[in-house]
């Protein structure tokens, strides 16, 4: 059973993942709006941020309250992790386009590149990643979390 410091836990991080999700497509329709390109690929970035930070643990969520066990840790670190080489690389190309305009297919390649060896890395050596189950709670009277007790990678462990 999920525990209130974790229950609390999962209700602001899903907040804070929905509101920047919802931040990123406002600016996308403000892009769209304008016909302002910069702005569109500004707003795809905040909304692949926003996919990576809330989803994962909405998700966890409601695995916990389904099967009162946490979601597998490859599944999280997959769902975390997918979105953040896009964004970096959409970010790449606003800054470049916006500071060096010559030069832009030079660093978006090297992006590029960098931005596929993170993601080759990530699947073909998913599980030395680190996941941190919840072990301990301090409002659970000998410290130990149930399984299903708490979100994976919580603050209160």
């Amino acid at each position: 059973m999920l525990t209130d410091v974790a229950f609390m836990n999962a209700i602001r991080v899903i907040i804070i993942g929905c509101g920047i999700f919802a931040f990123g497509l406002f600016l996308i329709f403000q892009a769209i709006r304008t016909n302002a390109k910069l702005l569109l690929y500004y707003g795809l970035m905040i909304s692949l941020m926003g996919i990576s930070s809330g989803v994962n643990y909405l998700i966890d969520f409601i695995t916990i309250l389904i099967t009162e066990n946490n979601m597998d840790h490859q599944l999280f670190t997959f769902i975390t992790w997918t979105p953040a080489p896009f964004a970096a690389f959409l970010g790449a190309y606003v800054i470049c386009e916006i500071t060096t305009p010559k030069n832009k297919w030079f660093y978006l390649s090297v992006a590029l590149v960098l931005n596929m060896l993170f993601l080759l890395d990530l699947y073909i050596f998913h599980w030395t990643s680190e996941v941190v189950y919840p072990t301990y709670n301090p409002g659970i009277p000998n410290g130990l979390a149930p399984p299903g007790g708490g979100l994976l990678n919580s603050l209160h462990q």
